[in-house]
């Protein structure tokens, strides 16, 4: 089979957003670049004069399967990522060693609470 790449680009794309937010920033030229190469492809494939249906829906299915392995090992390596922080940050602050992961209360997502620190004026003031 082929190398996973579909899913290291889901799982590269989650670790540059959990170590930089303005990771996105960076990542989406090149994500629009690859989608509209893809959707190219496609375009041209659809555009011939011959019969070509197998080819199109091959090229579309292929597409379709591309897209969903990048969600699902973006996904993962978010929820690795937000269990992981949410032990640290809990032990650390609880000081001992047994933690709840099933309070959904207490549940840290890195990027969301740095966006919502940044989005304070009086904290870009410091």
């Amino acid at each position: 089979d082929s190398p996973p790449k579909p899913y290291l680009l889901g799982v590269i794309t989650a670790f540059g957003c959990f170590s930089r937010i303005t990771f996105p920033a960076f990542v989406l030229p090149t994500i629009l670049f690859s989608l509209y190469e893809n959707a190219m492809q496609y375009v041209s494939l659809f555009k011939r004069k011959t019969d070509n249906t197998p080819a199109v829906l091959m090229q579309l299915k292929e597409c379709i399967f591309f897209t969903l392995k990048s969600i699902i090992g973006f996904s993962l390596c978010c929820l690795f990522h937000v269990i992981v922080d949410t032990i640290y940050v809990l032990w650390r602050n609880q000081k001992r060693s047994t933690v709840n992961l099933f309070d959904l209360s207490s549940v840290v997502v890195a990027p969301w609470n740095n966006l919502l620190y940044n989005l304070k004026s009086e904290n870009l003031k410091k």
